[in-house]
């Protein structure tokens, strides 16, 4: 028996293996072309499959809605659920109306209450001023240091055009033979004058002697510097309320004369000219205890300090001042 080798089938052997001859082969090149292709645009369209149906649809009239209309409300409803856009809008400070309300309101407040607390403090410093120069001064007639007469001096203002404050300060500054000249006399106008004005133009004036302002001194202090003062032929200016026409004003006077033993003392007033006073009448008019409806003006002013009660203008020595 002859042994038949079974024949190999060459070919398919050949089919099932796989020969790769080069990358770049026709199957390549086609899936390069299918990527290249360019899809149509229209494909996110609907696609009509019966153009006898799509016909009838677009002959069919498409109905319009009309919105239905929606109810009117009355005045009054509309506005009484409409917002207020004042208070809704915001400030240039970006804050609401309402908040800077507030904050204004507690501004004000707080400027009200220092307010108050500073015209609660002067009121307190003018009683406690008051009280402390409000001093018995009844020892002067019955002792026998200033009970004697002194100073016996003149002053003429007829020829005087300037304020009663500046004439003054004239006349005493020509009797101690040292007058103001033009250039050191103050502007003066509808103003009112104060003592410091009329101690500054004493003293460009006064080289050898001195003048100094005093104020809120006490009567008896008061009374016991003028009686030195006219001891020793010194004329003293000093401030108070004296009736003028209708009206009681602030005034400036030099005072020439005093007697306490006669309760006496003589002032010149550049507006009415020599008068003599009692001691209590002067005090009166040196504390304007004697001015009759007190303007506000001049309660304010005596509040913050621009006049104060016994306020008189002193001419000192060097000698004394040394002392």
């Amino acid at each position: 028996m002859e042994n038949k080798a079974p024949k190999k089938n060459t070919m398919n052997e050949l089919n099932k293996k796989q020969v790769f001859v080069d990358l770049d082969t026709k199957f390549t090149a086609e899936n390069t072309d299918d990527r290249t292709k360019v899809l149509p645009t229209d494909l996110h369209r609907r696609t009509v499959f019966d153009e006898a149906y799509a016909a009838m649809k677009n002959a069919r009239p498409v109905p319009v809605r009309r919105p239905s209309p929606t109810p009117k409300r009355p005045a009054a409803d509309r506005n009484r659920f409409r917002p207020n856009k004042i208070w809704d809008t915001r400030l240039c400070s970006g804050e609401l109306p309402a908040d800077a309300l507030r904050r204004t309101a507690g501004q004000l407040l707080i400027l009200t209450l220092f307010c108050f607390a500073v015209a609660l403090l002067i009121s307190v410093k003018g009683l406690i001023l008051d009280r402390m120069t409000d001093t018995d001064y009844s020892a002067l007639a019955r002792g026998t240091s200033y009970s004697a007469p002194v100073g016996d001096m003149e002053f003429d203002f007829t020829s005087s055009t300037l304020p009663d404050g500046l004439a003054a300060a004239q006349a005493v500054c020509t009797q101690l033979n040292a007058p103001i000249t033009d250039n050191a006399v103050p502007e003066h106008g509808s103003r009112p004058l104060y003592p410091g004005k009329v101690h500054t133009a004493m003293k460009s004036a006064l080289t050898e002697t001195e003048p100094v302002l005093k104020t809120n001194m006490s009567n008896l202090d008061l009374f016991v510097q003028i009686y030195q003062s006219l001891e020793h032929n010194m004329p003293v200016i000093v401030l108070l309320s004296e009736k003028d026409g209708n009206k009681y004003e602030m005034q400036y006077a030099v005072v020439s004369h005093m007697y306490a033993e006669d309760d006496l003392i003589t002032v010149y007033n550049p507006n009415s000219g020599m008068k003599d006073y009692t001691f209590e009448q002067f005090i009166a008019a040196t504390r304007f205890d004697n001015f009759k409806d007190m303007p506000v003006r001049i309660r304010i002013a005596l509040a913050v300090g621009s006049w104060a009660r016994n306020t008189a203008i002193f001419i000192q020595t060097n000698n004394e001042q040394q002392e």
